[in-house]
């Protein structure tokens, strides 16, 4: 069956991991495009710092985490239809 392992799963498991990294791209696009970053340009300060500065940052914060999950994820999953996940790096 289709992704229960070897050169298919692990081909399958990498155009996942690909599609969900092309999908973090288009919605980080999408939140850093001019319409968003024009509204949050007017609003009040947050915590003292521009709301401008706090959207970036957290926008940002965000699609690295999600970014590393993603990846995380491939990482354990089976490696060459083998029963051990992939050992991690320190």
């Amino acid at each position: 069956a289709p992704g229960t392992g070897g050169a298919a799963g692990s081909a399958a498991a990498r155009r996942r991991t690909g599609e969900r990294l092309a999908a973090l791209f288009v919605v980080g696009v999408a939140l850093l495009n001019f319409p968003l970053l024009s509204v949050i340009r007017g609003r009040s300060p947050v915590a003292g710092l521009p709301a401008a500065f706090v959207y970036l940052f957290v926008v940002w914060a965000l699609l690295a985490l999600a970014t590393a999950l993603v990846l995380r994820r491939r990482g354990a999953e089976p490696r060459d239809g083998g029963d051990e996940p992939r050992a991690r790096r320190p």
